[in-house]
């Protein structure tokens, strides 16, 4: 509750009446044969005034604390208020539920038990006003629930977290199932002829020449959503006796973030399109260099990988490998049979192979088979993310052993956006920003 001030305009009056009783004392004792009365009058003018300036300063000084006060209880008032919102846009985000664990509980409640809950309309009717619906008919779900808007995000977040690819990756919002644009056209690269324009060619003539128009040629790039599934087996007593327990399972990177982070980056790589994202590794535009010797990982081979690399972004090419590979990285030798990383047993297992990062994966084949070292730049690589979850709960599959199956369910895809190597301008060098040892 804020206190009433001293109304300023109150000041103001004061002050105007001390300068009317200074300007009467002034006039009496600036009159020349002022009478003794007229000079007594004079001095209680001043004495009047003189009051009056220490009331006016008493008045000032007591509003200036009023003020401050009332300042400091409007601040309280605003900081009180922006907790409530914080509160009221919590609970709206979660929809009304506390946690996860009794949004799971309510779910359950509902398909196993009959129980209806308001709270869980909402989040139908969202699912349906975001085209939910015609999803279910592509890819065969029945149609559960959105998570709510802050446990989305958690699993979002977590998922960013724990992924190279989306890290890297231009990663495009889809309204609905399918991502379309124009591309520009890569592939007319030849000799004295540079690709990276799309077809548009600057040139010089002489006076009075014709000059020979171009144009930039464009492509379309298509993604079309798919679903991407998680599954987990849970207690039914765990529903029923300790939903909040739950919460492991949605939240953070040993959850569903971290396990469709990892699915997405192993479909970024392997995928084989299709329903799956379309992986570097059997994508059109991907170069293949073969192997200088079988089941063997050699320096140059590394280095004719990287002779074949695109190297618009020299500072996010970086080099997959499967753990299998570290034993050729310790023991690989130079041309003189000299070993170029390790001098002694002490020294650190490399981690950086011509200046690029090495990252040890298991998202990668296997030593001796073709992709087990990778170098690739991502952000050539497209994903189109429906930005949306649904939950949903079924017990008929481990029925007789007392558990409840909870899935979660979220729409992309995902490809390289070249459909072919580049031909550089002199004619014959190719290029990619994704190479594969074969």
């Amino acid at each position: 509750m804020t206190v009433q001030a001293i109304d300023l305009k109150v000041i103001e009056d004061q002050k105007a009446e001390q300068v009317q009783l200074m300007r009467k004392a002034h006039d009496y004792l600036e009159k020349e044969g002022a009478t003794q009365n007229e000079l007594e009058d004079a001095r209680k003018f001043i004495q009047q005034a003189e009051e009056i300036d220490k009331k006016v300063k008493a008045m000032e000084s007591l509003r200036d604390m009023e003020m401050a006060q009332n300042a400091d209880l409007l601040e309280a008032e605003k900081a009180k208020a922006k907790e409530a919102e914080e509160k009221a846009r919590k609970a709206e985000d979660l929809a009304g539920f506390k946690h996860i664990g009794e949004y799971m509980q309510t779910i359950y409640l509902f398909r196993e038990k009959g129980v209806y809950d308001r709270r869980l309309e909402k989040m139908r009717n969202e699912t349906r006003a975001a085209g939910e619906k015609d999803m279910s008919g592509v890819t065969g779900t029945l149609g559960g629930f959105l998570l709510p808007t802050q446990q989305r995000e958690d699993v979002l977040s977590a998922r960013a977290e724990a992924s190279r690819v989306r890290n890297r990756a231009l990663v495009i919002p889809m309204a609905n199932r399918f991502l379309e644009w124009s591309k520009l056209d890569l592939s007319q690269g030849a000799l004295n002829k540079t690709a990276f324009f799309g077809g548009i060619i600057v040139y010089r003539t002489a006076e009075a020449q014709t000059i020979v128009g171009t144009r930039a040629n464009f492509k379309k790039f298509r993604l079309e959503a798919s679903a991407l599934h998680g599954l987990v087996y849970i207690p039914i007593e765990t529903i029923q006796d300790s939903p909040v327990s739950l919460e492991a399972y949605y939240r953070g990177p040993r959850g569903f973030g971290g396990a469709m982070a990892w699915r997405e980056d192993w479909e970024s790589i392997q995928g084989g399109g299709g329903a799956e994202m379309l992986g570097t590794l059997n994508a059109p535009c991907t170069l293949e260099v073969s192997r200088n010797s079988p089941a063997h990982f050699q320096f140059i081979d590394a280095v004719t990988m990287y002779s074949k690399m695109l190297l618009s972004g020299m500072d996010v090419i970086e080099w997959d490998m499967s753990q299998s590979v570290i034993p050729e990285l310790m023991q690989m030798e130079d041309t003189n049979g000299n070993n170029l990383w390790i001098q002694m047993a002490a020294n650190n297992v490399p981690d950086r192979l011509l200046g690029k990062k090495i990252n040890f994966t298991e998202k990668v084949p296997a030593l001796g088979t073709k992709g087990d070292v990778m170098l690739g730049d991502y952000s050539w690589y497209v994903m189109g993310d429906r930005e949306t979850f649904e939950l949903d709960i079924d017990k008929s599959a481990k029925f007789e052993e007392h558990m409840i199956a909870f899935k979660v369910t979220e729409r992309n895809h995902g490809a390289p956006w070249l459909e072919g190597p580049i031909t550089l301008a002199d004619g014959e060098t190719q290029v990619s920003p994704f190479v594969a040892l074969n």
